[in-house]
Protein backbone atom coordinates (compact mmCIF):
# COMPACT_ATOMS: atom_id res chain seq x y z
CA UNK A 1 0.00 0.00 0.00
CA UNK A 2 0.82 3.57 -0.77
CA UNK A 3 1.83 6.15 1.65
CA UNK A 4 0.85 9.32 0.49
CA UNK A 5 3.46 11.95 0.50
CA UNK A 6 3.28 15.33 2.54
CA UNK A 7 2.34 18.47 0.68
CA UNK A 8 5.22 20.02 -1.01
CA UNK A 9 5.16 24.01 -1.14
CA UNK A 10 4.63 25.90 -4.26
CA UNK A 11 7.86 26.96 -5.41
CA UNK A 12 9.00 29.76 -7.68
CA UNK A 13 11.26 30.15 -10.09
CA UNK A 14 13.27 32.64 -8.55
CA UNK A 15 12.65 30.65 -4.92
CA UNK A 16 10.27 31.71 -2.69
CA UNK A 17 7.10 29.98 -1.97
CA UNK A 18 3.01 30.65 -3.09
CA UNK A 19 2.06 29.53 0.25
CA UNK A 20 1.78 32.77 2.54
CA UNK A 21 0.73 32.82 6.14
CA UNK A 22 -2.56 34.53 6.80
CA UNK A 23 -1.29 37.98 8.49
CA UNK A 24 1.28 38.23 5.15
CA UNK A 25 0.06 41.80 3.27
CA UNK A 26 -0.46 41.30 -0.41
CA UNK A 27 0.20 43.74 -2.41
CA UNK A 28 -3.59 45.27 -3.11
CA UNK A 29 -3.30 45.98 0.28
CA UNK A 30 -1.48 49.37 -1.31
CA UNK A 31 -3.95 50.98 -3.22
CA UNK A 32 -5.72 53.46 -2.81
CA UNK A 33 -9.61 54.43 -2.14
CA UNK A 34 -10.39 55.49 -5.76
CA UNK A 35 -8.76 52.16 -7.14
CA UNK A 36 -10.49 49.80 -4.69
CA UNK A 37 -13.95 51.25 -5.07
CA UNK A 38 -13.53 51.52 -8.92
CA UNK A 39 -13.03 47.12 -8.85
CA UNK A 40 -15.78 46.91 -6.33
CA UNK A 41 -18.08 48.77 -8.39
CA UNK A 42 -16.57 46.71 -11.89
CA UNK A 43 -16.96 43.66 -10.67
CA UNK A 44 -20.33 44.31 -8.43
CA UNK A 45 -18.72 43.63 -5.11
CA UNK A 46 -18.94 40.14 -6.13
CA UNK A 47 -16.67 38.59 -3.34
CA UNK A 48 -16.08 35.00 -2.42
CA UNK A 49 -16.87 33.75 1.19
CA UNK A 50 -13.20 32.97 1.34
CA UNK A 51 -11.95 35.98 0.38
CA UNK A 52 -13.45 37.76 3.01
CA UNK A 53 -10.77 38.78 5.56
CA UNK A 54 -9.05 40.36 2.41
CA UNK A 55 -11.83 42.52 1.64
CA UNK A 56 -12.38 44.03 4.58
CA UNK A 57 -8.54 44.61 5.74
CA UNK A 58 -7.91 46.17 2.31
CA UNK A 59 -11.10 48.08 2.84
CA UNK A 60 -9.85 49.73 5.77
CA UNK A 61 -6.43 50.06 4.38
CA UNK A 62 -7.19 51.86 1.10
CA UNK A 63 -8.81 54.95 3.34
CA UNK A 64 -5.23 55.06 4.56
CA UNK A 65 -3.34 54.77 2.24
CA UNK A 66 -5.40 57.42 0.19
CA UNK A 67 -4.95 59.66 3.12
CA UNK A 68 -0.67 58.60 3.60
CA UNK A 69 -0.87 59.53 -0.57
CA UNK A 70 -1.74 63.17 -0.13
Amino acid sequence: MAVPSPRKEAQLEGGGSTDYPWYSPKFWHGMGAATWLGLLMENRVAVSPTRLRIFLTVSVLCGFNSIGRL
